[in-house]
């Protein structure tokens, strides 16, 4: 027979794990709204010459949920236990480069063939977007830094700087075109 202390033990440890699953998926899912919303920030631009009428709407919009996104998945980073070494997240993050690498390329076709520019008031909203987009994903990683294994932090910590030089690629590019 079963004594009500041994249940008790039982209980809490499943529910520790039925938690740390939870956390787990939370952590996996947040990777690919990352992924999801950014994507759709970069065909939103992409497609900009297609539909200029709700072009300044759409990447208002869409700058806000990037933020929003990272903002709310550094949050549920804080206190997650560490991740395992073979955690697919941990590889994925790496891909947040070639992501954030096709937006500014995306941005820098737009300007150099006037999309961006013809637009009134894009460069402004693109601006005045990227910089909460810009802090909300310093904060996410450094709230995944934590969780890293010891031999992944280098290369976490390599994406995170070269995510943030291709923000100051962009905003250099919108600075030239605000200028001119």
């Amino acid at each position: 027979m079963v004594s009500f202390t041994s249940f008790i033990v039982f209980a809490t440890a499943a529910l520790a794990i039925s938690a740390a699953t939870v956390s787990k998926r939370d952590i996996d899912s947040d990777f690919l709204d990352i992924g999801n919303t950014i994507e759709k920030l970069v065909n939103d631009i992409a497609g900009l010459g297609a539909n200029t009428a709700n072009a300044n709407k759409l990447i208002q919009d869409d700058l806000l949920n990037v933020s929003s996104v990272f903002a709310s998945s550094a949050i549920r980073a804080e206190g997650h236990p560490p991740l395992s070494a073979n955690d697919p997240v941990i590889e994925e993050i790496e891909t947040l480069t070639v992501t954030f690498n096709t937006l500014q390329l995306i941005i820098s076709l737009g300007i150099l063939t006037d999309t961006i520019q013809s637009i009134e008031g894009m460069v402004a909203i693109m601006q005045s977007g990227l910089g909460p987009v810009e802090s909300s994903a310093a904060a996410y990683f450094n709230s995944m830094l934590p969780l890293m294994p010891a031999k992944d932090e280098p290369d976490v910590l390599n994406t995170l700087f070269a995510v943030l030089g291709i923000f100051n690629v962009i905003q250099k590019d919108l600075q030239t075109v605000a200028g001119n």
